[in-house]
């Protein structure tokens, strides 16, 4: 489990998704804005997923069957083809794994010791990344492993989906 990034600010759960649909009895779920707009329900949830994990169809799905609720999931097209990897999560594991931190740019390695530090510098050097050109991000990335010695494929452990999951789901 993460403490760090993405997976621990926005992951939910198989429980929380149960409990969440639990509470969500009374309403009706809809898959499309067509289910919107023609519903006569007073409280609509649209569920969602992004980007692909692989937990998606292994966790999500199978509770999502039981309780017959529909979603829409978006997904990201270059973490599944292996042409992208999602920058965040590369960038919190490498940050959850070091003692220090030598980032490109600084003359000063950083030493995330807890958790809230680790957290904070994660913020802080995603943030000017999220806004970055594609190959800013990649040429960052490349340079955080090289300083850092450790192999980008090593920390791209995150399982997505790949295309022969994906046409499991529809």
């Amino acid at each position: 489990n993460r403490q760090v990034g993405p997976c621990a600010d926005y992951s939910v759960t198989t429980k929380d998704l149960k409990v969440y649909l639990s509470s969500r009895r009374q309403w009706c779920f809809v898959s499309s804005l067509e289910n919107i707009l023609g519903s006569n329900c007073d409280r609509q949830v649209l569920l969602t997923f992004d980007d692909g994990y692989r937990n998606n169809l292994t966790e999500a799905l199978p509770v999502l069957e039981e309780h017959k609720i529909p979603c829409l999931l978006f997904l990201a097209t270059g973490f599944i083809d292996g042409t992208v990897y999602p920058y965040e999560i590369e960038l919190a594991e490498v940050i959850e794994q070091v003692n220090t931190l030598s980032v490109p740019g600084r003359s000063e390695p950083v030493e995330p010791q807890s958790l809230s530090k680790r957290q904070s510098v994660y913020r802080e050097l995603r943030l000017p990344l999220k806004s970055a050109s594609r190959t800013r991000r990649e040429s960052f990335m490349n340079q955080l492993a090289n300083q850092n010695g450790y192999d980008r494929s090593d920390a791209q452990r995150e399982p997505l989906l790949n295309w022969e999951e994906v046409r499991r789901l529809n």
